[in-house]
């Protein structure tokens, strides 16, 4: 029961990040475009 809990927030957590990551990965891609077309 409790190694099921465990998995559970441990699966959750890292699936989190990988949002917040790709999130990120994004932002600096649209970003960098961003400052390319004021150059």
């Amino acid at each position: 029961m409790l190694k099921d809990i465990a998995s559970k927030i441990v699966v959750t957590l890292v699936a989190y990040y990988i949002v917040e990551a790709i999130k990120l990965f994004i932002t600096l891609i649209f970003d960098t475009e961003k400052q390319n077309e004021l150059v």
